[in-house]
């Protein structure tokens, strides 16, 4: 027993003085260590984020348009049989007037804007009842990885940590020119556009639906989030 300890021992010796030997990357090619993914041309990187994501249970489709999303979403709402409904206050719902669209085309849906500026306790938690009700949620995003067909949502008032977890479905908007090739030049993207003063309280990194074989090895989905993850890049 005392030779395999020492002989195990004695391997991990080695392997981190040979570790230990090899020249570090600098931090401007470090990137490329962690990562193989190099692109320039975004309709590359969004095939490459749309291919990710559906290998790992995600359904990403790429829109010509903001016409092809709304048709895409409404199709959506009508197949799946989804009636109640959230979407968020990032720019890409309120500039697309989402809430209002939807109204105005499907009037049968119950429509639930989340807006909790104030941080009002009450608020919040009234927004976590009718969320856990909610069959699809609409989010934007802060940005996307396209190796690992990720998507990365910040907490802020525009849109809680819960809009994009507690939903049945959670389906995210997102323009092609907010793609990163890896979690590095996302994670120096997210650092930039941060004051110094005010970071968010939580990053949510969402890749595929939610999934967990805890339990005997059985795969469950929905255990932790949505059994559904959707994501729409738009090219225009």
């Amino acid at each position: 027993m005392n030779a395999s300890r020492t002989e195990i021992l004695g391997r991990i010796r080695r392997s981190l003085n040979g570790l230990n030997r090899q020249q570090a990357p600098t931090k401007s090619d470090s990137s490329k260590f962690l990562f193989a993914s190099d692109f320039v041309d975004l309709s590359r990187i969004a095939q490459r984020f749309k291919v990710e994501s559906n290998c790992v249970g995600g359904e990403t489709e790429i829109c010509p348009n903001i016409d092809s999303v709304f048709q895409f979403i409404k199709s959506l709402i009508r197949d799946s049989g989804y009636k109640n409904i959230a979407v968020s206050n990032h720019n890409i719902c309120v500039d697309n007037q989402i809430i209002q669209k939807l109204s105005v085309d499907l009037p049968e849906i119950n429509l639930f804007n989340e807006n909790n500026e104030s941080g009002d306790y009450f608020q919040h938690s009234s927004n976590t009842h009718r969320l856990a009700q909610t069959d699809l949620s609409i989010t934007g995003v802060d940005c996307l990885i396209a190796d690992s067909g990720t998507i990365i949502l910040t907490s802020k008032p525009e849109a809680s940590r819960q809009i994009s977890l507690l939903p049945t479905a959670h389906l995210a908007l997102a323009s092609i020119n907010q793609i990163y090739p890896n979690l590095s030049t996302a994670l120096e993207y997210l650092q930039s556009t941060w004051a110094t003063d005010h970071y968010p309280t939580a990053i949510t990194l969402i890749t595929g639906p939610s999934r967990t074989a805890d339990i005997e090895k059985v795969l469950i989905k929905g255990a932790h989030g949505p059994v559904r993850q959707l994501a729409l890049l738009i090219e225009d």
